[in-house]
C-alpha cells in the first residue's frame, strides 16, 4: 500500500471515528432520529432508521431553472417541510440533508430562523463508462440502487450515502461525474408540537448529451432530487413540486403528472412517490446543419490527414 493510500484511509477512519460519532451522538443516545450507530469490529458507520415520531405533513419542493449558456444552466432549490411530532413528550432528532451537484451550501431555517448545519460531506457518485441516452436517464429505480445496470445507471440509497458519510465507503462507481452533499443538523421538537423546515440550496446541472456518429449532440441539463431519503420519516404526505423555467425551455421528468401554465410546470402527489425526481431539460437542440458543420470538419481533417501522406510519399518517390 503507498502512503498517499495508506493517508486516504487514515483520514476517512479520524472522520468516522471522531467527528461523525459526535455528530450523532445526541440522536443515537435517545433511539429518536432516523440514523443508527452500528459497531463492526473499529468501525462505526450509521443506517437510517424509521422514525417513530416525526411525520412530514407537507413538502413543498420549488425548482427555479435558469440557462446561462447552450450548455449550461442552474437551479436555485428551496425545499419546504411542515413536520409535526405525533409524540406527548419532547423529541430531539439529527436530519441528513442530500443535496445533488450543489453550487452553493444548504441553508437551512426552522420557522423562519437559521439553523447551524453541524457539518456537511460531499460524495461522488453517478456515471458509467458507457453510453447514455437522455431517454434511460428516466428509467432508474431505488432498486437498482448500489449496483451497475443496463447502460450504467446508478443511483445510491440513503443508507449507502449515510454509510459513506460515516465510513468513505462506497460502491466502487470510478469515473464519478456528481456531486453530492450530506448536510447534518439537528431539530428540537416539543410534545405535540409542528415546525416548518426550510432548505434552499443552488445545484449546478449535469449536461448530457446523444451521440450520434462522431458528434454529440442535443445536450440537456440533468437534475436531480432525493425524495427516497423521506421514507424514513414516520409518515409522508402532501408534496407538490413546482418548476419555473424559460419561455423556451420544456422538460422530462421521471415523475408523472406535471402539468405546464405559462412557464410553471406543476404536480402534486398524495403520498411519497415510488422513485426519485430527475428533470431533464434540453437546452440547445441540435439541427441538421449542426450535423452537417460537425461531418463537414471531420471530412477536411481527413481530407488533410491524406493530402500530407500523399505529399510525403510524393518527396520519397522523388528522391529515390
Amino acid at each position: 500500500m503507498d502512503r498517499r493510500m495508506y493517508g486516504r484511509m487514515t483520514l476517512a477512519i479520524i472522520i468516522s471515528v471522531l467527528f461523525l460519532p459526535n455528530l450523532f451522538a445526541a440522536t443515537v443516545y435517545a433511539n429518536a432520529g432516523p440514523p443508527k450507530s452500528v459497531e463492526d469490529g473499529d468501525a462505526v458507520f450509521f443506517l437510517p432508521v424509521k422514525h417513530e415520531f416525526i411525520e412530514i405533513v407537507s413538502e413543498d419542493l420549488v425548482y427555479d431553472i435558469k440557462v446561462t449558456g447552450e450548455e449550461e444552466a442552474y437551479a436555485d432549490i428551496t425545499a419546504t417541510y411542515e413536520m409535526r411530532n405525533t409524540s406527548q413528550e419532547d423529541v430531539s432528532t439529527l436530519v441528513a440533508f442530500v443535496a445533488n451537484n450543489p453550487s452553493t451550501k444548504a441553508q437551512v431555517r426552522v420557522d423562519g430562523a437559521s439553523v447551524q448545519v453541524l457539518g456537511s460531506k460531499t460524495m461522488p457518485w453517478n456515471i458509467s463508462g458507457k453510453e447514455v441516452y437522455v431517454g434511460d436517464l428516466l428509467s432508474r429505480h431505488w432498486d437498482n440502487v448500489g449496483s451497475w445496470v443496463e447502460y450504467g445507471a446508478w443511483e445510491p440509497t440513503f443508507e449507502e450515502i449515510l454509510r459513506f458519510a460515516s465510513t468513505g465507503e462506497r460502491t466502487g462507481d470510478t469515473n464519478a461525474g456528481y456531486d453530492l452533499e450530506i448536510s447534518m443538523f439537528k431539530l428540537d421538537f416539543a410534545a405535540g408540537s409542528t415546525h416548518t423546515l426550510e432548505v434552499t440550496y443552488s445545484e449546478k446541472a449535469a449536461v448530457i448529451k446523444e451521440r450520434k456518429g462522431y458528434s454529440y449532440v442535443n445536450p440537456t441539463a440533468e437534475f436531480y432530487y432525493f425524495l427516497e431519503p423521506a421514507r424514513y420519516w414516520k409518515d409522508f404526505a402532501d408534496l407538490t413540486v413546482t418548476v419555473n423555467v424559460p419561455a423556451h425551455i420544456r422538460i422530462q421528468t421521471s415523475l408523472e403528472g406535471f402539468q405546464r401554465k405559462g412557464n410553471t410546470y406543476v404536480a402534486h402527489f398524495n403520498e411519497l412517490p415510488p422513485q426519485n425526481l430527475r428533470i431533464l431539460a434540453p437546452l440547445d437542440p441540435t439541427t441538421i446543419v449542426d450535423i452537417m458543420k460537425s461531418v463537414l470538419a471531420w471530412v477536411c481533417a481527413g481530407m488533410a490527414v491524406v493530402l500530407l501522406i500523399s505529399r510525403i510519399l510524393r518527396r520519397r518517390g522523388q528522391a529515390s
